[in-house]
């Protein structure tokens, strides 16, 4: 015995369609999705570039606080007195042939 179906191509079609559609509403939700991972990785990229300048800078900064600092320290131990000054020592300045330097 043949089984016989029957089949309404109608609602084949109609049922085709809904899935037609719906993939491709998932299509366009996929592509949307993409655009916002890209633009997610990018402000990333950014943030992660902008972090790393803020940390160069405050190394720079470090540094030359660091160079101030010693400079200002220096400054304090030796200074620098002008010629003018009534009080300006006369062994101020050191002989630098009376310097030597030994090798071990």
């Amino acid at each position: 015995m043949k089984n016989i179906s029957l089949v309404n191509l109608g609602k084949l079609l109609d049922d085709f369609s809904v899935i037609e559609k719906k993939i491709s509403e998932i299509n366009e939700a996929n592509n949307l999705l993409v655009l916002q991972l890209e633009k997610s990785n990018m402000l990333v990229k950014l943030s992660q570039s902008k972090e790393d300048s803020v940390k160069e800078g405050n190394n720079l900064l470090a540094a030359r606080r660091k160079r101030l600092s010693f400079g200002h320290l220096m400054m304090l131990l030796f200074p620098k007195v002008h010629p003018s000054h009534p009080y300006r020592p006369l062994e101020h300045r050191v002989n630098h042939h009376s310097l030597r330097c030994e090798h071990f």
